[in-house]
């Protein structure tokens, strides 16, 4: 019985798995910044080029922010619009994909086997999160997130959508608030 629960518990991990979407997460940052400097932050959204009017809604824009001060706040830092050490910059945006599969089986002598070619549209969507040094204007961090944009309408789904998503961007931000960071203390170390 043992046995036969192991096998349903990984059909059901991998049944589970496949059913997720593909999300494909990246960062870079500047090696040269000491990150525990950051206690305060603000957040803001970029103004995008990008005119589409369900991914740029007023709606949308407000769940990528809360999401990002509830990840942001887990972590220890105070959020302020007023001189904040860290200005985190995000924005979206969607191009059209297009997928080629083909499965050619080879050739039998004269007689070519036939062969299929599927191709298939899709939008891909993406979250950009830049964490801007307030003092010098430059950007210390940044992580983004791509993946197949979901037909699904549902607000639930749209919201734990985001939350997942920008969660999966600040796991690669490693980074908590440090309370009382003294450069002085830290440069004689």
């Amino acid at each position: 019985m043992t046995k036969l629960s192991n096998i349903m518990a990984v059909l059901a991990l991998v049944w589970l798995t496949s059913c997720a979407p593909a999300l494909q997460v990246s960062f870079d940052h500047d090696r040269s910044v000491n990150f525990r400097k950051y206690s305060t932050y603000k957040v803001e959204p970029v103004k995008s080029d990008d005119k589409d009017p369900v991914l740029n809604s007023e709606l949308n824009q407000e769940r990528v922010k809360n999401a990002l001060v509830d990840q942001m706040k887990n972590r220890g830092y105070t959020y302020t619009e007023e001189n904040p050490q860290l200005v985190i910059r995000y924005f979206t945006d969607v191009q059209n994909r297009q997928e080629t599969q083909s499965n050619n089986t080879g050739y039998w002598g004269w007689w070519g086997r036939p062969s299929n070619t599927y191709t298939r549209n899709y939008r891909e969507a993406r979250l950009v999160v830049n964490m801007v040094d307030a003092a010098t204007n430059r950007l210390v961090w940044q992580g983004w997130a791509e993946g197949e944009e979901s037909g699904n309408n549902r607000k639930q789904d749209r919201d734990a959508a985001i939350r997942l998503t920008v969660s999966r961007i600040l796991e690669q931000y490693p980074h908590r608030a440090s309370q009382g960071y003294n450069d002085e203390a830290t440069s004689r170390r």
